[in-house]
Parts: structure tokens; sequence; C-alpha cells
């Protein structure tokens, strides 16, 4: 099991590789938001279509999905 936190709330995670969507709605992250993976070496982005390995301390944090070619206001 791997132990990581999103939204500072601990949560334990099957072991092994799961779906980024299947990770996404563990969650419950807004469908308008992505999740961001938070390590030593660099934000990942969590892609909704590829596969996650979520290994104990990973951090997590989510943030409005950016539009292309979308002006704020």
């Amino acid at each position: 099991m791997a132990r990581i936190v999103y939204q500072d709330q601990v949560y334990v995670m099957p072991d092994g590789e799961m779906d980024g969507d299947e990770l996404l709605r563990e969650l419950k992250v807004p469908p308008d938001h992505d999740l961001v993976l938070v390590r030593p070496e660099g934000n990942l982005l969590v892609s909704r279509h590829r596969k996650v390995h979520p290994v104990d301390d990973d951090y997590f944090v989510d943030a409005p999905t950016f539009e292309y070619g979308s002006i704020p206001g």
C-alpha cells in the first residue's frame, strides 16, 4: 500500500499502477481540475489516460484545467 497526501489529507492507495482517471476519482478531484504530482525532481501532470504508480509520501495538488488560447476574464 502507498501512503500519499492530497489536499493535506493522507490516503492509502493499493500498490502498483493505476489509471490516472482512477486516481482522480479516488481522490475526488473536481472534474474541471488537473492533478499534479509534486516530487523533488519536478512537478508532473497526472494524465487521465496514462498509468501512474503512486509511492509512499507522494504529494498531490490540483489546479484548474488550463485551456489553450483562453483569456481569463
